[in-house]
């Protein structure tokens, strides 16, 4: 009878609970542990200290164990780290690490409790800084890396007709997957990529200028928070309104996630039929006639409206083609028009092209319309 080889991967060494018991008895133990992963492995403090921590190590080690020669503050190898303002022990902590690096399904805060000898409060909280810090720091490769991306997604022709886009081919419609590979461990980190897009800028006083200039100047936009622009509009006393077709009020869902957000975003409009853009935000109707629904001049006219009907300082549109169907206006799916207005500087009109399903779209219109905002707000546009 053929002898049964171990499940799983049992070559693998690790430490066991007893030797992680032992490593980690004492607090001196277990702090010389965290210093030594903490600062760049060092083999010891003083060489640490040498190679740029401006550091040194009091001789009483009260009230903390070192003081910071540049701001003359006293320091510990917990200031700054998840382990921050705990009055947990080290050891504690250590153990807490093993136990969830080793546990397949995780610890619970009740186990925790009743193995480290803490309150299950305690337990609790611990368990939730050391998921974040992991979450969070996703071991970042120290390079050299490798890196390489590929489109994920059907082939058009063989969609069912309910499904088809109608946008071309090549990477419309297909996610990209961002696959990045450490030469020294061989370890691989992949990704679905976030949704990008093309943007063509237009710039000019006058409509007839967004005709001048076309699509030749192209530009890529990067991301602002929404919080980020709520506080440049709050210091700088400003405000803002929207006027949203295609996103159906997502840019103003945005806005108003933000505390406070009724001191600089009074509202605004979704207007997705024709007849609701010319009543409401005064869109011409030569313009509905001649240009259609989504152009660069709808935006620009639909932003100029609502800053007008509001009395705010900036104002900015959203006009575009969703899908999953072309539309009336035959455009490729993914066309996006970001308009804004300025009470106080030049108007300006976003030409986008995305890549994504119908909510993909709606969202990546929203964000370029809050980037759009926190560009002009940070004098960049």
């Amino acid at each position: 009878m053929a002898k049964q080889s171990a499940p799983g991967k049992s070559y693998r060494k690790g430490i066991t609970l007893i030797e992680a018991v032992n490593r980690f008895g004492s607090e001196e133990q277990a702090e010389a542990w965290f210093v030594a992963q903490r600062w760049a492995r060092r083999s010891d403090l003083s060489e640490m200290l040498e190679q740029g921590h401006p550091g040194k190590e009091r001789a009483s080690r009260k009230p903390q164990p070192y003081r910071c020669r540049s701001c003359r503050k006293d320091f510990s190898v917990k200031t700054g780290s998840l382990l921050h303002s705990s009055n947990l022990s080290l050891s504690q902590w250590a153990i807490a690490f093993y136990l969830f690096s080793t546990n397949l399904k995780g610890v619970s805060s009740m186990k925790l409790h009743r193995d480290l000898g803490i309150t299950q409060k305690s337990a609790w909280h611990m368990e939730h800084r050391i998921r974040e810090s992991w979450n969070a720091a996703a071991d970042q490769f120290a390079g050299p890396v490798e890196a390489d991306e590929t489109y994920i997604g059907g082939k058009e022709g063989n969609k069912h007709a309910s499904k088809k886009l109608h946008a071309g081919g090549g990477t419309v419609g297909k996610k990209a997957v961002v696959g990045v590979k450490d030469r020294a461990t061989n370890r691989v980190n992949a990704k679905v990529g976030r949704m990008g897009w093309g943007v063509g800028w237009f710039a000019g006083g006058c409509r007839a200028a967004y005709n001048e200039r076309g699509f030749d100047l192209v530009k890529e936009v990067s991301v602002m928070e929404v919080r980020e622009v709520a506080e440049l509009l709050m210091a700088q006393g400003k405000r803002v309104a929207v006027a949203e077709a295609d996103t159906a009020g997502l840019v103003g869902y945005l806005l108003g996630t933000i505390p406070g957000s009724s001191q600089f975003f009074p509202g605004g409009v979704i207007a997705y039929t024709g007849g609701l853009k010319q009543s409401i935000l005064g869109v011409p109707d030569e313009l509905y006639e001649s240009k259609g629904s989504v152009c660069a001049e709808m935006a620009l006219a639909m932003a100029q409206g609502v800053r007008e009907l509001t009395g705010t300082d900036y104002a900015v549109s959203t006009t575009g083609v969703t899908g999953p169907g072309a539309g009336r206006s035959g455009l490729p799916i993914g066309t996006f028009y970001i308009g804004l207005s300025d009470r106080d500087g030049e108007d300006v009109a976003v030409h986008l092209q995305l890549a994504g399903d119908r909510d993909e779209n709606k969202r990546g219109a929203a964000q370029a319309a809050i980037d759009l905002l926190g560009r002009r707000l940070r004098g960049e546009q």
